[in-house]
C-alpha cells in the first residue's frame, strides 16, 4: 500500500505524519508528491478524477483493474473494496 500526500510540503510533519500516526498507518511510508503543477497529475491518476480529496486508487496491473473512490472509507468499506481485487 502507498500512502501520498498532496499536501504542501510545509505541513507534512506537523500535519499529515501526526494524521497517520493517530490512525494508525504506520504500516506504511507517507509519499509527498513532489510536483509543482498539482493538476498536472490528475488525469494520469484517471480520467474521470476531479481532483477531489480524498481519493482512493486501488490498482491491480496483474489483472489490469482499477478503482478509484472518491469519498472517505471506513476501514470495513475499503475491505470490502480490495476484496474484489484479490
Amino acid at each position: 500500500m502507498l500512502l501520498i500526500s498532496l499536501d504542501f510540503e510545509a505541513p507534512l510533519k506537523s500535519r499529515v505524519l501526526p494524521f497517520g500516526k493517530s490512525r494508525r498507518l504506520s504500516c506504511c511510508p507517507v509519499w509527498l508528491l513532489d510536483e509543482t503543477d498539482q493538476n498536472a497529475f490528475i488525469g494520469r491518476v484517471n480520467p474521470t478524477w476531479n481532483g477531489g480529496l480524498p481519493a482512493t486508487l486501488i490498482v491491480n496491473p496483474g489483472q489490469g483493474r482499477r478503482k478509484l473512490l472518491s469519498t472517505p472509507l471506513n476501514f470495513n468499506q475499503l475491505r470490502v473494496e480490495l476484496s474484489h481485487f484479490l
